[in-house]
């Protein structure tokens, strides 16, 4: 009786812990793609809205990195240095292919918290 109650216990905490995740990825990705879908597509305009990505995708990273595959945050990464780069380099077109290379990386991380049976199992 005393091992059931320790493991539903454990079984709990997992859960609990799975649930605040879940959200706190779900937080910081809705916060990314705020600040991205601010910008416009004007890269010239955009250098300082860029380098501020860069530094609020490098204050959450730490934490996301946690709880997410190492490649899909060196994706967000690399996206948001590149943004910054081409908004820095006035490239219009690259520019705006680096914002939907953000974007879609920081769905699939956002994505891969998602609670799901499989996430609990």
């Amino acid at each position: 009786m005393k091992s059931a109650i320790i493991s539903a216990s454990i079984l709990l905490t997992i859960i609990i812990l799975l649930v605040i995740n879940a959200v706190i990825l779900d937080k910081c990705a809705d916060s990314l793609l705020e600040t991205v879908h601010l910008m416009s597509d004007d890269p010239l305009m955009e250098y300082d809205n860029a380098s501020k990505l860069v530094e609020q995708w490098n204050k959450i990273e730490p934490f996301v990195s946690i709880s997410v595959v190492h490649a899909e945050t060196e994706a967000v990464t690399n996206a948001a240095s590149l943004i910054r780069v081409y908004a820095k380099t006035n490239n219009a077109s690259e520019f705006m292919a680096a914002k939907k290379i953000f974007e879609h990386a920081v769905m699939h991380i956002s994505f891969s918290g998602k609670l799901s049976h499989e996430t609990i199992l």
